[in-house]
């Protein structure tokens, strides 16, 4: 809830302003005042405050990116690292190295394809100036989730194109893949 526990970036085009940082710090406010909540509920009667780790369970894709782009850079790091170690491990794996940059990348153009799908979009064809098709984000997130995880993920996707392969009338299966870059 203190500014100085942030950082102010230089403000980077399709990133949040330094100057927005109060919205962040006013969204745990509100997060925090949520009366229906009743973990955090529970922290702020019992305990008189609410740890990090609570409180990111209650944010949304978005919210974790403001969140994460305004941490202070030694934070910042410490994440990039910590997903590096365990991905190294995971895969076996010494050149695996996840930076900040590409966290930053992946969070922002996660939360854009998250809302396209929220919203209804149509979201096979979707792509963005970095990303330009849903298998290279969904390959991306392999950096984010455990190996097992991302197998599973893998596995229902696959199952996914499998169950509508005769499903769809309009626009084959075949095409549909070719344009979500599978």
């Amino acid at each position: 809830m203190d500014f100085r526990n942030f950082r102010l970036p230089a403000d980077k085009k399709g990133y949040p302003k330094k100057s927005e940082i109060h919205k962040t710090i006013a969204m745990f406010s509100a997060k925090m005042s949520d009366e229906h909540n009743e973990f955090l509920q529970h922290y702020i009667t019992k305990r008189q405050e609410i740890p990090f780790w609570v409180l990111i369970n209650t944010l949304t894709m978005g919210e974790i990116f403001y969140v994460f782009y305004y941490l202070k850079d030694s934070q910042r790091n410490a994440i990039a690292l910590y997903f590096t170690k365990h991905r190294r491990k995971e895969y076996n794996n010494l050149s695996i190295n996840i930076s900040v940059n590409e966290i930053d990348t992946f969070l922002s153009y996660a939360r854009h394809f998250r809302n396209s799908c929220a919203h209804n979009e149509r979201f096979y064809c979707k792509n963005t100036a970095m990303i330009q098709d849903i298998k290279k984000l969904k390959d991306k997130m392999g950096n984010f989730l455990s190996k097992k995880d991302f197998a599973t993920f893998q596995k229902k996707i696959d199952s996914i194109f499998l169950k509508y392969t005769s499903a769809f009338s309009t626009v084959s299966i075949l095409t549909i893949k070719r344009k979500a870059g599978f």
